[in-house]
Formats: C-alpha cells, structure tokens, sequence
C-alpha cells in the first residue's frame, strides 16, 4: 500500500471544486506498454525523418478517491487500457476504456455511470450510462473478497468523446460512477477517478515498400496523426528531391492497418492510415532522388490547411545500370541468298528502359565498322533470374531476348560484334538511346569434320559423320553436299553419294555439332549417312572418304572438300538385302530437333479395345524454349511425313485454359537460369488417330509454341517416330 496525495475533485451545486487529501490507494495498477515498428514525430507541417520507435506506454490510472472514500466506504480501481477510433459520428470519436470499480457503495446506488472530464478546460464533455456487460473479475474478488461487488466490477465500454479534444491533446479523466439516480447520474453517488489520460501528439509514418511494375511506382506504407482531425483527404505527393518540385499527387487508396492501431491505440484513425498508391512511370523517377510524401488536407485539392509526413528521399532506380549477357547464338542457313542466319539468345537490362522502351539488336561488322543487320525485339523474354541478380534495374524482369537476324556471308572472317539497344525511336531504333556491346566473335574460315564411323555390312560400307565449314559460302554459296569414296591404291574414284539435307531422319541434322560450333553457320545440317557398294576389286586398298560442299548438284564445280584419313576394308559377300538406318520404334526415347531442348521419353500406340479404328498415341516428355511464355498456344501434332500434312493434333494450353501441363524439377535443375518456363516443361497426354489413319506412313511429333489457335509464328520441336504400324497397338501404356 502506498500513501499519496490527490487532489480531489468534487461538486458543490453547479461548481467543481478541487481539495487535497491524503489517501490510501491499493488495487491491482496494471499499466499496458505498446511497441510500434516504425515511427517519427516532428511538428505537424516540418519534414519528418523515419526513425525506429522508442517504446510508449499508455498511462495508467490513478486513483482518485470519492466522497465516499473519505468517509471510509471501500472504493478501488483500475483503468486497464484505453485506446480511440473513429466513429459514425462527424465531430465524435470512440473512447474505449476497460478495466474495473469495485465499490461497497454499489449496494445503494446501483446505477453505473461514466463520465469524461476536460481537466485542461475543466468542464465535463460526456456522460453515458453504462450500457455493456458487466465483466466477471475473479482477480479483483480475490483481492478485495469483502468488496460487495468485487467480482462484477469489471467494465469494458465505448465512450464518445469529441474528435477536437483528442486532436487539441486535451488531458481528460474517466470517472466511473454508481448512483442513486437512474436519470441522471447525480443524487448520491461513489465516483473513481482515472487518469488523466493523454492523446498521442506525434505524427508518425513508414514507407513499407516501392515497387515498380507494369509502367508505374506504387508506394505503399501508413501515416497516423491526431492532427488530421478536420483534414480529411489523404494524398500521397512524388517530390524530386533533386530538382525540388513537386512530380505528381495521387488521392491515397486507404489500407486497414490493424497493426498500426495497436502500436498507436490513442490516434483515432490509426487503423486507416494504410496507403497503397501508384503513379504513372516518370523520366525523373529514373535519374532524381524522390521524397514521397503523405498529406493529409481540409482541401479537396490538397493544396490548403494540410499536415504532412515526408519520407526519406531515395534512389527508386540505379540509373548508371547497364548489363548484358550473350547466353547461346548460332548461324543457320537462312535460304536467302548470299546471307546466313544468326540466332541469338541473351538479356540486356538497363534502367534507361523506362523511357527508351523500344528494345533492338544490331550486329556490327568490327572489321568493316559498319553494321550489317538490326532487328527489334518484339517479344521480350521474362528472365526471373536476371530480376534477381539486379532488382534496382528496371525491366530487368522483361530483359530477355531470342531471336534470328540474317547476316551477309562476306562478314565470314570478320571480328563481328552483338549490340542489344534500347530506343526511344520505335521505327528505327535511333534517337535517344542506351547501347550494350557484348564481346566481340569471329564466324571463322575452319574446315571441321568428324568421320564417326564407316562398316561393312552385307556386301556394303555405310558412311556417318559430318563437316561443318564456313568456306561454303565463299564464291557464292555451296548447297549440295556429296560424299565421294576414293581408292588411294588405284588412284580413282570408286563412287559418290549425294546428301538428302532433308532428309532428318538419317542423321543430316547435327544438333551436336552446332553446339560446338556455333560460329560455323551449316553445322547444324553437318551429319552425313550414306551406304556404298564394296566390289571385291576394291577390298583391301586404302580407301578415303571425301566430303564435298559444291555448288553445283554433280558436285564438280567450286566446292570445298574434306578427306578423312585412308581405311582399308575386307570384302564382305551380301547374303541379305541392303539394310537402312534403324529408325526409330514403339516406346523407344527420342531426341528433339528444332528451337530449344526436348525428350520424348515414352510413345506408345494404344486401344482399349485393340480395334486399329480406335486407336490413340499417347505422348511423354518434355521440352524447353524461350517462347514458353511469350508464345501462349501449345500444341502437339501428329504430323504425316509421308503426305507433308497435319493428322492429328490437342493443345496443351492457350489463354483460356491451362492443362495437360506437367512439373519437371529434373529438368528445371538443368535449365532453370535458361528458361524460365523449365518447370512446367513437361507433358503426358494422348492423340487420337481417328478412322482412316494410314497405317504405315512416316509420322513426327511435332510440339510447337504459337501466337495465335492458328499456329502463327511457331516454334517447333520436332521428335520422329518413324513408320508407325497397326502391329503397334497395345491395350496399355
């Protein structure tokens, strides 16, 4: 127990009056203390720094003793917690009190009231009866157990109190009171006094985030103050700090902030001090340091009687960001005459995209100093892991790109440089602009080849390998490729055989070696499958294969060859027909050809009820490309070889729905940085073949990424599967 002196208000008629006394007080004084995360206090319209929060506790009550005290009535209690919001009412506020009065007097004046009293004009501003619930308080019974009504004594209330003493910081005292009048509080009556409680001042804020996307900043954070009482609308203000004007204002779009009305229970609109706002993308976001700024104003313009919180300034952008990566590129032909085309892949990220925002690629020809192709990127490939290496760049989510231009063949030889661009001139790329140059290549003149193997088998000599030069577009370009068999020992040639370059199925395309020579522009159409007769004349001498790129389809005339090292090879008597290349069979794993990665692991050509007329082909892999996002229809397609057309196709996935689709983490570890898509890169899905289908054709799986339902703009992966036969059918896969 503790002996202190209160003064003690009491009314004489119409006047209160104020008197010392020594009182005993004891009860249960517990006080709340409130952490907050953020905060800053300033005066009301000076810049405000955002700083960590000192903890503020709420004050606790104090214990004014009643008439009834003085002549030894029982009479304690304690204000637990007080906190204000807002409420329907235009000029008053809600004041939650909660705690407890325990009182022998209760007895005789039943009636609870509250009342709140200005101590700082000396008036009383309300009074309401008690109109909640009594609480049970076992603490408060255990503590006073011969208290008459110490275990209802418990109250929690919502009192109106007016929004200007909250805002003015007026120091007020609760006063729960039991009387004797049922009307209006007075007659006989046992008052406890709590407080007096004080209003938070400050004026407090945080900027919890700023984000950029999709053409505009939105900033989003909370800014509480007692002081917007009568200032209404909340607007959020862009400032350049660095020119010092203002950018642009938006009205703030309120966000419900629970979390800061509990760190500020004495604000009254604490609880709606949440914004989230965005604003349209500016060339000064990109350069300046931006102060945003909360304000809150009596005008509907934000321009008159307003009370600000200004945030620190900051640097929404890294403005000197510029970088760049070159993943993968390669040379292809182009069928144009006197070009090749030059597939690229990479990511170029700069800041500067926010207002030069038309992206290109040029090719320069160091050699000559002059630029030999330009594109545009038109489909910008999303790189996941490009935002997460450089966040503070814009666009750098949007930075990737893939695509084919077509270069002259003189620039053979030549030191050749890549240039990613972004532009504000969309035509042709000019105008202002901000250039990556990535390091410099050179598509040289080598002549490469591989002989990969060459056996006997039935009386002939079967010949794989591939050759790969650049020399093939030198003096006009050399489209026929042969294979020619030499006989060293007899100084003639035995024979030669002509290349199907499309013929893909026999190993003309050489995706393998394209990823070794990317530089070299017919790598990937390199390989060579072809089968020679061994006469007896013949066994024994050193033989030597050529392979020839000429220009002409006799392939005598401005060719460039390559002559594999001499072999000799013993004659074998044919005892069956001359075998082809195996091709491929039901259920057996194949490779992908075309743009990106792929794997069929599983095909199988199924019935259910083994009729040929019912069957499907059920389809299981993946595949990987830089289209998967930017090309939003996914096909696969059964396609006859045999009559050049489409069979049969399903989609996978469009715009309006998404199935079919399954997740590859295995892939996904393997070219995840790659290609953003890889996870949901696999499939497994079944085709039906339908009546009429022509057993015994030569069919492809074909997965392709479009633009549209028609199939525009593909990009094609394609798996062949060979002559496809009614024998294959099975009752499951």
């Amino acid at each position: 127990m503790n002996i202190k002196q209160h003064k003690k208000m009491y009314k004489a008629g119409k006047q209160w009056l104020v008197a010392s006394l020594m009182a005993i007080t004891a009860g249960l004084m517990m006080g709340t203390t409130v952490h907050a995360d953020t905060t800053s206090t300033s005066q009301a319209t000076s810049q405000v720094e955002t700083t960590q929060v000192a903890q503020q506790p709420v004050a606790t009550a104090n214990t004014i003793t009643s008439q009834a005290a003085a002549t030894n009535t029982a009479n304690y209690g304690n204000l637990d917690h007080y906190s204000v919001t807002t409420s329907d009412s235009a000029e008053d506020g809600h004041l939650f009190v909660s705690g407890w009065h325990a009182t022998d007097a209760s007895q005789t004046e039943p009636y609870h009231y509250y009342l709140i009293y200005d101590n700082t004009t000396n008036k009383e501003i309300n009074r309401q009866k008690a109109t909640s619930p009594v609480v049970n308080r076992d603490d408060v019974q255990r503590a006073y157990p011969n208290v008459a009504n110490s275990l209802h004594s418990g109250f929690s209330e919502k009192l109106y109190i007016p929004y200007a003493v909250v805002a003015n910081g007026d120091r007020v005292s609760v006063i729960s009171r039991y009387s004797d009048d049922s009307i209006k509080g007075e007659g006989n009556h046992t008052d406890y006094w709590f407080g007096p409680l004080s209003f938070d001042q400050g004026n407090h804020g945080h900027l919890d985030s700023v984000k950029v996307n999709n053409g505009q900043i939105t900033v989003a954070g909370w800014n509480a103050t007692n002081k917007n009482f009568k200032r209404p609308n909340h607007f959020i203000i862009a400032y350049d700090a660095t020119q010092h004007r203002e950018i642009a204002r938006k009205i703030a779009n309120t966000v419900i902030r629970n979390d800061v009305a509990n760190a500020y229970p004495t604000i009254t609109d604490a609880i709606e001090s949440g914004f989230s706002t965005s604003f349209d993308l500016n060339p000064a976001f990109l350069t300046d340091e931006i102060q945003f700024v909360s304000r809150w104003s009596a005008s509907t313009n934000g321009d008159q009687d307003y009370v600000d919180y200004w945030f620190a300034p900051q640097r929404l952008f890294n403005n000197e960001g510029n970088y760049g990566s070159l993943d993968a590129y390669r040379l292809s032909d182009s069928k144009a005459p006197d070009y090749a085309r030059f597939v690229i892949s990479g990511w170029h990220a700069a800041s500067a995209s926010m207002v030069e925002t038309h992206p290109f690629i040029i090719v320069f020809d160091r050699t000559l100093n002059k630029e030999i192709g330009r594109s545009p990127i038109n489909a910008p490939v999303t790189r996941n892991d490009v935002a997460k290496a450089y966040p503070n760049v814009y666009g750098s989510e949007r930075s990737g790109f893939e695509l084919n231009i077509d270069i002259p063949y003189s620039s053979f030889g030549h030191q050749i440089s890549v240039v990613a661009r972004y532009s504000d001139d969309a035509v042709n790329g000019e105008g202002n602009h901000t250039d990556y140059w990535f390091a410099p290549m050179t598509f040289d003149m080598g002549n490469y080849a591989h002989l990969d193997q060459a056996t006997t088998t039935n009386g002939q000599i079967n010949v794989q390998g591939w050759h790969a030069t650049n020399q093939v577009a030198q003096g006009g370009v050399r489209r026929y490729h042969t294979i020619i068999a030499y006989d060293v020992t007899k100084g003639r040639e035995i024979d030669r055989q002509s290349v199907d370059l499309d013929d893909i199925y026999h190993g003309t395309i050489r995706n393998d070696v394209a990823r070794v020579y990317p530089h070299v522009f017919n790598a990937d159409i390199s390989g060579f499958n072809v089968n020679f007769n061994l006469a007896p004349e013949f066994a024994h001498d050193q033989i030597r294969f050529i392979s020839r790129w000429s220009a002409t389809a006799d392939a005598n005339e401005n060719f460039v060859d390559y002559w594999f090292a001499p072999q000799t090879f013993s004659y074998q008597s044919p005892n069956t027909q001359p075998t082809q290349p195996q091709q491929p069979t039901n259920n057996q794993s194949i490779e992908g050809v075309g743009e990106g990665h792929g794997h069929l692991d599983k095909w199988t050509v199924f019935s259910s009820n083994g009729q040929a007329n019912r069957a499907a082909i059920n389809v299981q892999g993946w595949r990987v490309s830089q289209f998967a996002n930017s090309k939003s229809y996914h096909d696969l397609i059964v396609w006859d070889n045999s009559t050049n057309r489409e069979w049969s196709h399903v989609t996978i996935s469009n715009p309006m729905m998404d199935f079919n689709t399954i997740q590859r983490p295995d892939i996904a570890a393997i070219y995840g940085n790659q290609y953003p898509a890889a996870l949901n890169s696999g499939f497994n899905t079944s085709i039906i073949l339908g009546d009429g289908f022509p057993w015994g054709h030569d069919f492809s799986l074909i997965v392709r990424y479009a633009t549209d339902e028609n199939g525009s703009n593909p990009s094609d992966l394609t798996f062949h599967l060979g002559r496809i036969n009614s024998n294959m059918i099975t009752d499951n896969f």
